[in-house]
């Protein structure tokens, strides 16, 4: 029983780490299923930690998505790069912005813990616009 928790949890995060490679090649389920040479239905139950992921796909992944495999099957190494430097830009004025708006001062580690999560969601292949990062800092206060 243990053996099945953990395997599950494994391909779960392998599940993840798909999603995040999708998002930051901007492609819906269905076109990156077939980019990788995969059946849309089967991809949707890899992402979903359904099925286990085969390592066929996770090669495909790998060669037309420039993936690090070690990343992608275990976790080992950076799952995406930094987002470029106009996003701190755009997420410090976007805070700034608000704080202005509201009349407000966040705390410095408020703050820190904010654009630590919103760096985040940028880096794993979310847009948000100024109004959504406000309607994210307007459920912060």
């Amino acid at each position: 029983m243990e053996h099945t928790c953990q395997n599950q949890h494994e391909n779960e995060t392998i599940a993840e780490r798909l999603l995040i490679v999708r998002r930051r090649a901007g492609l819906s389920q269905s076109d990156f299923a077939k980019s990788v040479d995969v059946i849309p239905r089967s991809y949707r139950n890899y992402e979903a930690a359904v099925r286990d992921v085969p390592l066929a796909l996770a090669i495909n992944v790998h060669r037309k998505f420039d993936v690090d495999l070690n990343w992608l099957l275990l976790g080992m190494s950076p799952s995406v790069t930094l987002p470029a430097p106009d996003v701190y830009e755009k997420i410090l004025l976007a805070m700034e912005g608000f704080q202005r708006t509201r009349a407000i001062e966040f705390s410095p580690h408020k703050k820190a813990k904010l654009i630590s999560f919103l760096v985040g969601q940028f880096a794993s292949g979310r847009e948000m616009s100024e109004a959504e990062i406000f309607d994210y800092l307007e459920t912060t206060v």
